[in-house]
């Protein structure tokens, strides 16, 4: 429950159809998506307000973000088998981890982070929108850019919508165009981590 608090070392695992997200003192989020097995690995607040905060996926996929800190030394990571990515002040990202492919890979939609493998070979800055992903095998990580989401119009994003009858009412989406996207998938969910999904659609 939202009270349970949770310490080096503890695990989480969330069921097909569930999710959890655990707050930290120092305002960073961690969303475990469905799936997901995970290890808190560290939280601790040292001098000057000097954070550190970590967890390490197992399987699955994670979503963080990153808010303003008191000291420009703390740190947020997230580990997998085979390498550590650090998210800077101020920043998401989205982590997944496929243990029967040993693959792992990180995308930053906002701010930056740098991901090293654990054998300290290969350092890699990720800037917004781009993608770093790490073979199986201990292969060169490999980055990429990924599309960003399109820009909604319509409704305007956490804009509360209120309408006579909301289970026969239709709703207007509108969004603009992205530059070399080929089609756009719409889900919709009645809740706000998108575990129930109600609708999922794609359009040209």
């Amino acid at each position: 429950d939202y009270r349970m608090s949770l310490d080096k070392g503890d695990l989480i695992q969330t069921s097909g159809d569930g999710a959890a997200r655990v707050n930290f003192a120092d305002g960073t989020t961690y969303t475990v998506q469905a799936d997901t097995l995970v290890t808190v690995e560290e939280n601790s607040v040292g001098r000057d307000s000097e954070t550190r905060v970590a967890m390490h996926i197992s399987s699955g996929a994670v979503d963080l973000a990153t808010g303003t800190w008191e000291s420009p030394k703390s740190k947020a990571e997230v580990s997998f088998s085979n390498a550590v990515a650090s998210v800077q002040q101020n920043s998401r990202a989205a982590v997944r981890s496929d243990p029967k492919t040993n693959q792992s890979d990180i995308t930053v939609s906002a701010g930056t982070a740098e991901l090293a493998t654990t054998d300290g070979r290969q350092h890699v800055e990720i800037g917004k929108w781009e993608r770093a992903t790490v073979p199986a095998g201990g292969g060169n990580v490999i980055k990429t850019n990924v599309l960003a989401p399109p820009e909604l119009a319509e409704p305007l994003n956490l804009q509360p919508m209120s309408v006579p009858d909301p289970k026969h009412s239709p709703v207007h989406f509108e969004w603009k165009p992205v530059q070399g996207a080929v089609s756009y998938e719409i889900r919709v969910s009645t809740t706000s981590m998108f575990s129930r999904i109600v609708e999922d659609r794609k359009l040209p």
